[in-house]
């Protein structure tokens, strides 16, 4: 500290009555990049980014006013505020889905009828191309039966003909495709329904409460998820 400003703490501290307490103003400490204390019921422009103290007429702290934050501070604070406000809004959405299990399904049994009704739909669907195909099977035999009595006959197998036999052989392939596509359409529906089922047991039994997070689905590093339901 410099002789300077020891001297004026004196000067402050040695009584309460000082004019500028008199007339409510506020004394307070710093360190300046010296490291030399300063004590004055002003701050300097060039100082008021610093961390100071706030001093009572006899001397001792009774606040502090925290330094200016750093750009880099500030972008972390940021970053961390919308970390956290992303969090949330996952925390409620995911409670927001829970509740929906919990209203729409009475009991497990009517979600797995949900699950097979949607599966038995596609398997509708699949009849369907099933009886499509039989068909065009059927006509692709009746053209290449049409072409084989031409061939025997001697005769060349008209273009229009062979363009036909072509296209019942794509649709065909088409059909198949569809059937396939169909089938992966039922292993969605029975993946997409699993972690729903796994889930709604959980929420039944009470090992976990709307809007837990999955534990594949970790809180980011920075931010801690609450616990819902409690403070």
């Amino acid at each position: 500290m410099s002789i300077l400003s020891a001297c004026l703490l004196l000067a402050v501290t040695a009584s309460p009555f000082t004019p500028a307490h008199a007339e409510g103003k506020k004394l307070y400490k710093w360190v300046d990049e010296k490291g030399e204390v300063h004590y004055s019921d002003t701050v300097p422009a060039q100082e008021a980014g610093k961390q100071r103290d706030i001093l009572n007429t006899e001397g001792l702290t009774v606040d502090k006013v925290d330094r200016a934050k750093t750009p880099q501070e500030i972008a972390e604070e940021e970053r961390r505020a919308a970390a956290k406000a992303a969090l949330q809004k996952r925390i409620d959405e995911q409670a927001a889905h829970d509740r929906m299990l919990l209203t729409t399904y009475l009991s497990e049994g009517d979600l797995i009828h949900a699950r097979d009704a949607k599966i038995q739909g596609v398997e509708n669907t699949i009849a369907g191309l099933r009886t499509t195909l039989e068909r065009q099977h059927q006509q692709l035999e009746g053209f290449m039966r049409r072409a084989a009595d031409t061939e025997l006959a001697g005769k060349k197998v008209s273009p229009d003909l062979v363009k036909k036999i072509q296209g019942v052989r794509d649709q065909i392939r088409g059909t198949r495709e569809l059937i396939q596509q169909r089938r992966a359409d039922q292993e969605a529906i029975r993946k997409e329904y699993a972690p729903e089922l796994e889930r709604y047991r959980k929420l039944k039994s009470g090992e976990i409460k709307p809007g837990t997070l999955p534990e594949s689905e970790p809180a980011p590093a920075a931010e801690k998820a609450p616990s819902p339901g409690k403070p």
